[in-house]
């Protein structure tokens, strides 16, 4: 087995990309893909957490804009985030990966509450971590908590173009063909 570029990542996965072909929603078959090729990302080697995006399914300053409040309209948004985090953990668990979601906010019977402490567990357990609810705050995007969480890793936030979460995670020598990687 190659050894990994990185021993832990922090990718920021856009909602859209989880609608697929579709304008928004959640199609099941790029979730399933998606799922596998985190998953083998982790058997590289690499502990991988996931900040996961909810544009495919509400965008807050676009509702906003139609006129619920803008916190509101964030607030929905961020729990969009959520919806995508569960989608993503029960697709990594069907193909018999372990996954957590972890949550900017309060909700025992959905998802464990984030904390840096929580989010290290995990990863040393051989979990793939996802991460909902953006910074908890409305104003804020999930790439600020993209940034956010990298930094609560210690490492420095770079914001470099990545197509795919498969580039991001898998060295260009290692990485197995996928039509997920331009």
């Amino acid at each position: 087995m190659a050894e990994p570029v990185y021993r832990r990542v922090v990718i920021k996965l856009s909602g859209e990309y989880l609608a697929g072909e579709q304008r928004s929603g959640i199609d099941q078959s790029t979730v399933d893909r998606l799922a596998g090729e985190l998953i083998a990302a982790q058997k590289l080697g690499t502990e991988v957490a996931v900040v996961v995006g909810g544009g495919n399914l509400v965008r807050g300053l676009e509702v906003s804009l139609r006129g619920v409040s803008r916190p509101t309209g964030d607030t929905m948004g961020m729990l969009a985030t959520v919806m995508n985090c569960l989608a993503l953990e029960a697709a990594i668990e069907r193909k018999g990966a372990l996954a957590r979601t972890l949550s900017a906010f309060v909700m025992p019977e959905i998802s464990e509450l984030f904390t840096r402490s929580a989010t290290h567990k995990y990863l040393a357990e051989g979990r793939i971590v996802l991460l909902g609810g953006g910074t908890g705050n409305p104003f804020f995007t999930t790439d600020t908590t993209y940034c956010g969480r990298r930094k609560s890793g210690r490492k420095r936030c770079s914001r470099r173009p990545m197509s795919t979460a498969s580039t991001a995670l898998i060295p260009k020598k290692t990485r197995p063909p996928s039509d997920l990687t331009a």
